[in-house]
């Protein structure tokens, strides 16, 4: 049986490795994956020109930043199933609330430059993985008691 102690540092534990794998995934991807140089409107002569550029800028952006949230979910996902696959309590717990937060703050940044049906796609993905991983991890438990008793 753990000491109160024990079980407050591994509370401290995943949620420190909760709290840091959103920031590591942003940083991992921004240092791969940098962002476009923004298109400069300052060799533009006349108004057309300058909603030309502003038009393949703003494109470029949103392009960018979708992107950029495929990237999120795909290291949440791998986050969550890190944390189904992992033993260590912990380690788990730190790595599926992750997970979670890293695709929360994908969806928060980015929720303007994706479309209506990316949206719903990806929610419905993140659900869909959410729910196979919780029968999952479940189904592992109920084994797992079963070879206790």
């Amino acid at each position: 049986m753990k000491t109160p102690l024990e079980s407050l540092k591994n509370i401290a534990l995943a949620l420190a490795i909760a709290c840091i794998l959103p920031f590591l995934v942003y940083q991992g991807i921004s240092s791969i994956y940098p962002a476009p140089l923004s298109i400069t409107q300052e060799h533009a002569s006349t108004d057309n020109e300058k909603e030309i550029n502003t038009s393949q800028r703003d494109q470029t952006v949103k392009n960018y930043y979708c992107q950029f949230f495929i990237f999120e979910l795909i290291a949440s996902c791998c986050a969550i199933f890190l944390g189904l696959i992992t033993s260590v309590d912990f380690l788990a717990a730190g790595w599926i609330m992750g997970g979670i937060l890293t695709v929360i703050s994908g969806f928060l940044f980015n929720w303007h430059y994706l479309s209506s049906s990316a949206l719903f796609l990806s929610l419905l993905l993140f659900l869909c993985i959410l729910v196979i991983g919780g029968y999952y991890n479940e189904h592992k438990n109920n084994k797992h008691k079963q070879t206790l008793d």
